[in-house]
């Protein structure tokens, strides 16, 4: 792979950039400040000065505790802004539209205390919280997905939306800079062309069996699953795995590409399954993009 298809991790050693964490609070100080913050806040009881208390304590836990070099980067103005006026007209909508309660008294403590509140909340939460979950939030993504993908049961309408939801998630959550560069077309062109042929070829070898009837929402499906699958598996799995070479990335997205597909046809099929992953990943190294397996994973979906 070139330099600017290589993961950034592999170009500083090995070690994630988000890893890297600011002070001395090390690998456990993120998840026990997190998990202490909301059993304080979930024990803090009904408003008064202790639950503000507790709050602003929790805030304090949020905006002392180190997170990951760029997690609190400088906003755009013009996104900050635009997330301040949207969210704002939100709440009014919701205020004006829902029904009438008696309103508390305004004091100076209600109006001190709400306001603490609110700040200190958003520390802990959009501040610690967030930046904690977005060092692993590929990985989380990755297990739901597969559990998704195992889970989905016979084809059918539910499997097919449990699909394409994963599909979703593959391609909206991060992935590092450069994992989904633009392919280089004569690679791309050389591994789609390798790719249909090989499962080409696999389909006139096979024992025949019986033809499933061709329908508008056989082939329907088959696209989007394929198009889906590839998503998660060579966009998402693909470059979290790439972290620590494409061989694991290759061969970790292979597996489990085969592991989800045991309870829909067994474990006989799971050698050609665990063959098709290694050549969807292959296509994706190669090539350096996720396209190219998407569309060989369609034909190949359609020629069963």
């Amino acid at each position: 792979m070139s330099d600017q298809q290589t993961p950034p991790a592999e170009r500083s050693g090995g070690r994630p950039p988000a890893d890297r964490l600011e002070g001395s609070a090390g690998s456990w100080g993120m998840p026990l400040a997190v998990a202490l913050g909301c059993a304080a806040l979930a024990a803090r009881g009904s408003p008064g000065p202790g639950a503000l208390a507790a709050t602003v304590a929790v805030g304090v836990i949020g905006g002392l505790v180190p997170v990951p070099d760029g997690a609190t980067g400088r906003p755009w103005a013009s996104r900050w802004l635009g997330a301040l006026a949207l969210g704002v007209a939100a709440f009014a909508i919701g205020r004006l539209i829902r029904p009438t309660v008696a309103a508390s008294p305004v004091t100076a403590f209600a109006v001190t205390a709400n306001l603490l509140a609110a700040v200190s909340e958003e520390l802990f939460f959009r501040r610690l919280m967030y930046a904690w979950l977005a060092r692993w939030g590929p990985a989380l993504a990755v297990g739901v997905g597969c559990a998704a993908l195992a889970a989905r049961g016979s084809p059918g309408p539910g499997a097919l939306a449990a699909t394409v939801a994963v599909g979703v998630i593959g391609g909206l959550v991060p992935v590092p800079d450069g994992a989904t560069g633009r392919p280089w077309a004569s690679r791309w062109l050389g591994a789609l062309a390798l790719g249909v042929a090989a499962f080409a070829i696999g389909r006139l070898i096979r024992p025949t069996v019986a033809a499933s009837p061709v329908t508008a929402f056989a082939v329907t499906a088959n696209l989007l699953a394929a198009v889906s699958e590839e998503l998660f598996f060579r966009r998402l799995m693909y470059a979290w795995l790439a972290r620590w070479g494409p061989a694991l990335a290759v061969g970790g997205t292979a597996v489990a590409f085969a592991v989800v597909h045991l309870p829909a046809y067994g474990i006989l099929a799971l050698p050609i399954d665990v063959a098709a992953g290694a050549l969807f990943g292959w296509q994706r190294w190669v090539s350096g993009g996720w396209s190219a397996s998407a569309v060989t994973h369609a034909v190949a979906n359609l020629l069963q």
